[in-house]
């Protein structure tokens, strides 16, 4: 787990230095778009929207592999893969539908017609995806910031708390909006995988109307992720720091939306490594349950 976050912001480096095939096909992309990922892949998979969507002017939607089967995929022209190494039953099953395939992946070999959007990273060893979540989201931030990303990453490099934690709790709520979607997607997802706390993930309106008695008498935590703050951000500090001991703040510090949710992605890595350490967890060697997961992980049946 060390070794991975050690080698982050060199491997952002090393893997973005030279992406101009991925940047020409991107740009290229004008139609309505599905993005499918799994696990830490979902992750990226958000992002992708959010750069899509904002840089392009396109629609662009998040899936499940699942989803496919159970759509109108004739909405949309193309489908964008996220996944580190390309080549598992969901990824297979997204390229049988009638849309353009992309694949945002280390695979060098195509499987059908997919226009692959290769690139190389050093392999780090992780159950949960660390590098392999943050490095395909900095391929897209160059993309979204062209000359301004070598900068933007310094800045980000200095910024980030490297040491940030809080007091964890059974359960733990996570505050989220449209523009906090790959770093939600992030802690939610390792929260489950490693065991840390039961995530509850509440948009931050919806806790106006109703919601704020799931924290009533209960000795939950908080993780309240800003963006760009907004009246509503304060309400929710107040109310939350009245009805929880345990509560954490996270801010982007940028004025670019996309540019605070990569950020806010990156120091929830830090936050829940350094929570990890704590429990005596390594995030990159969990211990899974092997007769699951060959149920599981290796499914390659109908979805």
């Amino acid at each position: 787990m060390e070794e991975n976050m050690k080698y982050i912001f060199s491997d952002i480096r090393a893997t973005t230095k030279d992406i101009t095939n991925i940047i020409n096909y991107l740009s290229n992309i004008k139609d309505n778009t599905l993005v499918m990922g799994s696990g830490g892949s979902k992750v990226v998979a958000e992002f992708i929207k959010l750069v899509l969507t904002k840089k392009n002017k396109i629609i662009v939607n998040t899936i499940d592999a699942a989803d496919l089967s159970n759509m109108d995929t004739s909405l949309y022209e193309n489908i964008i893969i996220s996944s580190y190494s390309g080549k598992n039953h969901g990824v297979r099953n997204s390229l049988k539908y009638d849309l353009q395939g992309y694949l945002l992946s280390t695979r060098k070999t195509p499987i059908k017609n997919e226009i692959l959007l290769t690139y190389d990273m050093e392999y780090r060893h992780s159950f949960i995806s660390l590098n392999q979540t943050i490095v395909p989201m900095a391929i897209m931030l160059k993309y979204y910031l062209k000359d301004k990303f070598d900068e933007i990453i310094d800045l980000i490099e200095e910024l980030i708390d490297k040491d940030l934690s809080f007091d964890m709790k059974e359960v733990t709520s996570i505050y989220t909006t449209y523009n906090t979607s790959s770093s939600t997607r992030f802690l939610e997802s390792t929260m489950v995988e490693a065991s840390l706390s039961a995530p509850v993930i509440i948009s931050k309106y919806d806790y106006c109307h109703g919601r704020s008695t799931f924290n009533k008498d209960n000795n939950y935590s908080s993780i309240v992720l800003i963006n760009q703050e907004k009246d509503l951000d304060k309400v929710l500090m107040d109310v939350l720091t009245h009805q929880l001991k345990s509560n954490l703040f996270i801010k982007g510090p940028f004025q670019d939306e996309i540019v605070n949710d990569f950020y806010l992605t990156l120091q929830s890595m830090y936050l829940l490594c350094n929570i990890a350490k704590n429990k005596g967890i390594d995030l990159s060697n969990i211990d899974y349950d092997k007769e699951a997961v060959k149920k599981l992980y290796y499914f390659k049946g109908s979805m």
